[in-house]
């Protein structure tokens, strides 16, 4: 309510005007305005904010009724109280049922009370407007609100449609629905939902409907609908609508069209499979990957560790890094954290080669693979990784390699590969100023052996003594065939005199053990240390004097030489 309220008094009697004012000018919160003619009035009403009318019936060349119609006619709607008459109540009625709020009678003005009971009049018709304006501001905000809500979803790029609890009737559908469907809205208001989807998806909407609550009031999902014979997908949201007692009022959904992303989705998945297939027809292992993650697979990759799908593949990864073999010159189990590309860049990656070793689960055997890298595109960081079997090669190889390094006959050094050892030996020896030794044996009476005996029982007796002599030396002695029954032990940071009693350890111990057919076999020893000036061929020179002079001296015995000097 206003603190202070504009009241117009209109009365063409003057001494009838000038009574009221006096009367009513009492109230503080009253705030009188006069006029005596319709002219005025509107006058007065245009200049200043009117609360209330307080206006005669009975008025020279106008009536109440006509001035009311006059106010009407300029939209105004300020509360009027008419003043009638004796007898009046006839044409009381009259006014009230041509709008005006209340009436009071003139005969009233002698009595008491009138200023009181015509200001609550006042106060009360003021109020009442009020009210009524408050009452048509929020009907009007809300006729806006519809009609925007209205405009919204019927002009909506968005599929919309209401159906009620019971039976799934629908209650509303939008133009845009009526569009993409092709169909007629009254066709469609009134029927069951479940008439307008496939057979298919009925218990699952079903479902998802029934678990929407107050606390759950949002479920989505997915339909595929045919219309005119075309495939179409609708991603759709249903939303519950509830009373203020938590019941369901209806229902309504909201679908986007999502039939292009879905044909997308079908071609990338085609294409996938095409690539796939291509992937699957390759022999070699390819992956597809970045250096945390890997993409894409084929068959021969899956079916070598074991893999059900490349899923099975990304959650047990790490059963690769265990069958990875760690070997000098190939990587490591550790570099499987990074797909192998730890040190790969897009700008060098084309052509680089890796070597890798794989022992699958239950078998000793090791599979040997060289990788090659090639990046997908300059643009990313992911790459192809393919990995050739190259086993067979990498056997021979070794093979080739044992031959040039070992003895065919014993599997120890051949002269050749010593050779290189001893070399390094020698160059380690100078460089790190430790000291060098070189024992030099061969089989006492050998040749009587062979042809006593026979050639094979010779090699026999070779072997043994060469798994003999492996059991006695230390792992990090060189030891090597240098030809026929002769043999070279290299022993690095040993002094002369150390060799010397490993040469006599091992002396006893072939003396002491019994070979087949031939029983007893001894052998003799020379023993020297490295010189600073020594060469390859000093070095083993003097271990070969020293082996002579074993020999002179009656055999199986060791004999040491150091290199003379001054």
């Amino acid at each position: 309510m206003k603190k202070n309220i504009n009241l117009l008094i209109v009365d063409d009697d003057h001494f009838i005007l000038r009574s009221m004012t006096r009367m009513l000018g009492r109230i503080e919160m009253l705030k009188l305005f006069e006029a005596d003619n319709s002219s005025l009035v509107f006058d007065i009403i245009k200049d200043n904010e009117i609360d209330c009318i307080l206006m005669d019936f009975y008025m020279e060349g106008i009536t109440g009724l006509e001035l009311m119609r006059l106010l009407k006619e300029k939209k105004n709607t300020i509360p009027v109280i008419m003043l009638t008459g004796q007898g009046d109540e006839e044409l009381a009625t009259t006014i009230m049922k041509a709008g005006a709020y209340d009436y009071i009678s003139k005969k009233r003005l002698s009595e008491q009370d009138f200023a009181e009971t015509l200001t609550k009049m006042v106060l009360n018709a003021v109020s009442h407007k009020q009210e009524k304006d408050e009452e048509d501001r929020s009907l009007l905000a809300l006729e806006l609100s519809e009609a925007r809500y209205r405009g919204l979803i019927e002009n909506s790029p968005i599929l919309i449609i209401r159906f009620f609890p019971d039976e799934y009737m629908v209650s509303f559908i939008n133009d845009f629905f009526c569009t993409y469907f092709n169909v007629e809205r009254f066709s469609i208001l009134g029927e069951n939902i479940l008439h307008l989807m496939p057979k298919s998806n009925h218990d699952s909407f079903k479902n998802y409907v029934e678990n929407i609550s107050p606390e759950n009031s949002v479920a989505s999902f997915e339909i595929k609908t045919k219309s005119d014979g075309e495939l179409k997908w609708q991603m759709w949201t249903i939303q519950g609508i509830f009373d203020s007692e938590g019941k369901t009022a209806e229902y309504q959904c909201m679908g986007a069209d999502i039939t292009d992303l879905k044909k997308t989705q079908m071609q990338l998945m085609d294409q996938k499979r095409y690539l796939q297939s291509i992937l699957d027809s390759q022999d070699n292992m390819i992956i597809v990957a970045d250096r945390n993650k890997v993409y894409e697979v084929n068959i021969s990759f899956l079916q070598f560790f074991g893999f059900y799908s490349t899923d099975d593949m990304q959650k047990n990864f790490d059963r690769i890094a265990d069958m990875t073999v760690e070997m000098e010159g190939y990587m490591s189990p550790e570099d499987s954290k990074t797909m192998w590309l730890e040190n790969v860049t897009v700008d060098m990656a084309e052509g680089q080669y890796r070597l890798i070793a794989f022992r699958q689960e239950g078998s000793d055997n090791i599979h040997y693979f060289s990788m090659k890298f090639r990046p997908l595109s300059i643009e990313s960081d992911m790459f192809v990784v393919e990995f050739s079997d190259v086993t067979a090669l990498e056997e021979r190889s070794k093979e080739f390699e044992n031959r040039a390094n070992y003895d065919a006959l014993t599997h120890i050094y051949n002269r050749r590969r010593f050779l290189e050892l001893l070399d390094r030996g020698i160059k380690n020896a100078r460089q790190f100023n430790h000291d060098l030794s070189l024992v030099f044996f061969d089989i006492d009476h050998f040749k009587n052996i062979n042809d006593t005996y026979g050639h094979n029982i010779g090699d026999e007796i070779l072997k043994m003594l060469t798994a003999l002599t492996s059991e006695t030396i230390r792992c990090s002695d060189v030891f090597a065939r240098w030809g026929g029954e002769e043999f070279l032990i290299l022993i690095e940071s040993t002094t002369l005199e150390n060799a010397a009693k490993m040469a006599e350890k091992l002396r006893k111990t072939i003396m002491g053990y019994e070979f087949p057919e031939v029983k007893n076999v001894t052998c003799s020893f020379g023993v020297t240390s490295y010189h600073p000036d020594d060469t390859v061929e000093s070095f083993i020179g003097r271990a070969d004097s020293a082996l002579y002079r074993a020999k002179e001296s009656g055999r199986n015995r060791v004999i040491g030489m150091k290199k003379k000097t001054g």
